[in-house]
């Protein structure tokens, strides 16, 4: 036997094990890994599929305690028990993520006919609490461009790119860390990005966050496709770099009452945008968002902020204010 054949006899036999685990396997782990190729072949982006993979691996986990190895085997109480145990140590919000990916899980399952009873059908979406949304107030950026124009450093120059990119798009921290420099049309004030879904959107900037990615470039000197590069001059690693940098920003600006983070850079794009004329389908489109639904919450915060600033006008709070005609003291 030639070493080409007994290399190709491998390779097959290695294809068809392969193959065994994922479609022959009835085990909730065998399970997962058909649904994660299944996303794959869909076109799911890689941070998606890391997200259900980690997610529905502590699903699996959880039901492993309970003796329960297959699929069909699961019930509503068994979700519920999972979810109520999350509940303990984590935010409604991420709950809520958990019970997207199993969800996603049981309907893809039962696309493929791997069970005949969708034990998800019977679950509710766990509510998550409506809160107002706190944008950067204009004296929290002020003091934070200020520090980065304070020094003529790399690093300087490169967060008050960051920042003013954020201010201008509302880019998702994802979003802004994956941007190469192909995707930046400098002349036009443009930005290609690949938001959620595997959906691509153009977003329009500044003359000003222009003039500010142009003053980064210029002290760049390497062969990176990556718009954004660490102060050792070498691509980010992951999101967690652009988080960190305006965390530590907004500490050392003595920003407080707002959580320092993209995203309340990107609440601050939405409610600033509506405020300055924009209508909600228009902020729709900028933020990538799928529904209307998240948008105004944008424009929620922004009604309920103006009355707040109007309380001394004669059409603010105070002239419909009970309190005030009512004289009560």
């Amino acid at each position: 036997m030639t070493l080409d054949t007994l290399t190709r006899r491998t390779s097959q036999a290695q294809t068809r094990t392969t193959l065994d685990l994922l479609i022959g396997s009835e085990t909730l782990d065998g399970r997962l890994k058909a649904f994660l190729l299944a996303g794959k072949v869909e076109g799911l982006a890689p941070d998606t599929l890391e997200y259900y993979e980690s997610t529905l691996t502590r699903f699996i986990k959880c039901c492993a305690e309970m003796q329960i190895t297959k699929l069909a085997q699961v019930k509503a109480e068994h979700i519920r028990f999972f979810m109520s145990r999350l509940q303990e140590t984590n935010k409604p919000i991420s709950v809520h993520c958990y019970y997207r990916a199993i969800r996603r899980l049981f309907n893809w399952s039962m696309t493929e006919q791997i069970i005949t009873v969708n034990p998800m059908s019977v679950i509710r979406p766990p509510r998550i609490p409506e809160k107002v949304i706190v944008p950067f107030a204009d004296d929290d950026i002020r003091k934070m461009i200020a520090l980065c124009d304070a020094r003529d450093s790399f690093f300087d120059k490169r967060n008050k790119a960051i920042i003013l990119t954020f201010l201008d798009s509302g880019l998702r921290a994802l979003e802004m860390f994956h941007v190469n420099l192909a995707d930046v049309d400098l002349q036009n004030g443009s930005i290609i990005v690949m938001g959620k879904g595997a959906k691509q959107r153009f977003v329009p900037i500044s003359h000003f966050t222009t003039k500010a990615i142009m003053t980064y470039l210029y002290m760049r000197n390497d062969s990176y496709p990556n718009l954004w590069l660490s102060e050792e001059h070498t691509p980010l690693k992951n999101p967690c770099a652009i988080r960190q940098m305006i965390g530590k920003l907004a500490k050392r600006a003595g920003v407080t009452g707002v959580r320092a983070s993209p995203h309340t850079f990107r609440h601050t794009f939405g409610t600033r945008t509506l405020e300055n004329g924009a209508n909600v389908f228009q902020v729709k489109a900028l933020l990538g968002h799928a529904t209307l639904d998240m948008t105004r919450k944008y424009s929620a915060t922004l009604d309920s902020r103006q009355a707040v600033e109007a309380h001394h006008g004669t059409n603010g709070h105070k002239g419909f204010s009970p309190v005030e005609n009512m004289k009560l003291r």
